[in-house]
């Protein structure tokens, strides 16, 4: 279903290359939405010298409330959509390299000017969970399924179901 979800999406468009990152990130790291989306940083992403696995510092999650920051390791991988890729092109698009206390994953401003609807990224700003939700929801929809039963603990759930099915010790 993910993707069949990425397969729909326009990935030369900014704001749905960066929903599709999330997707595959949440998916890929076994990360709630609330987590991804908690107002991470370029910064917080370290990338190996070849760019082919990157650690993720979080500092809170649900379940680790206190002392030291996790790392979480995403490493490259030959499916056809892989978090650290989707993550690569994300940082190339928006020429993210160096720029470490950007928000990686900003924030979509509508403005209306003249009757023209104009979207941008605040950098300043995270991107919302309930957006994010929304559209998944609508692009679900689209594509024929019920989109009232999938949200932002899908990819989460998803994520450990494929490890699972992979035959992945639960290590």
């Amino acid at each position: 279903l993910l993707e069949q979800i990425l397969q729909s999406m326009d990935l030369q468009d900014a704001i749905q290359l960066l929903e599709a990152v999330l997707y595959m990130v949440c998916h890929d790291g076994l990360l709630r939405a609330g987590e991804l989306m908690s107002g991470l940083r370029v910064g917080d992403f370290r990338w190996s010298s070849d760019r082919r696995s990157v650690f993720i510092t979080l500092l809170r999650t649900k379940t680790h409330r206190q002392g030291d920051p996790i790392e979480l390791e995403l490493v490259a991988s030959n499916v056809s959509f892989c978090a650290v890729r989707l993550l690569r092109m994300w940082m190339d698009k928006m020429q993210l390299w160096g720029q470490s206390e950007k928000q990686m994953f900003p924030a979509v401003v509508e403005h209306n000017i003249d009757g023209k609807l104009t979207k941008y990224f605040n950098f300043g700003a995270v991107y919302s969970k309930t957006i994010w939700i929304r559209n998944l929801r609508s692009l679900l929809t689209q594509l024929g399924h019920v989109a009232s039963a999938f949200s932002g603990h899908s990819f989460r759930a998803g994520g450990a179901t494929d490890l699972f099915d992979a035959g992945v010790a639960l290590v």
